[in-house]
């Protein structure tokens, strides 16, 4: 799960990421529908939000604003030092 959302903030072009986007994404790279599967897509938001909420307490992800599936999150210092280039952008 940690590995997904390094890899969707790694692929944001502004270093924003969204619990609701990045499990839509993960499911569609399993195979999966998220449109037509709402317990599943409801299931991987909400283990992707718990995540990230403790990587917030890591220090490595800052809440930016929003609620839910639609909150937006970003890397603080510590967690652009934990990634690779070119990311860290100091």
């Amino acid at each position: 799960m940690t590995d997904h959302i390094y890899d969707s903030i790694r692929e944001s072009k502004i270093g924003v990421v969204n619990p609701g986007e990045m499990a839509s994404a993960g499911m569609r790279q399993r195979g999966l529908d998220p449109d037509n599967d709402k317990v599943v897509s409801e299931d991987f938001e909400l283990r992707i939000r718990n995540r990230v909420v403790e990587l917030r307490r890591d220090g490595t992800f800052e809440k930016m604003d929003g609620r839910g599936a639609d909150s937006r999150w970003r890397l603080t210092r510590k967690g652009r030092e934990l990634l690779a280039p070119p990311y860290n952008r100091g």
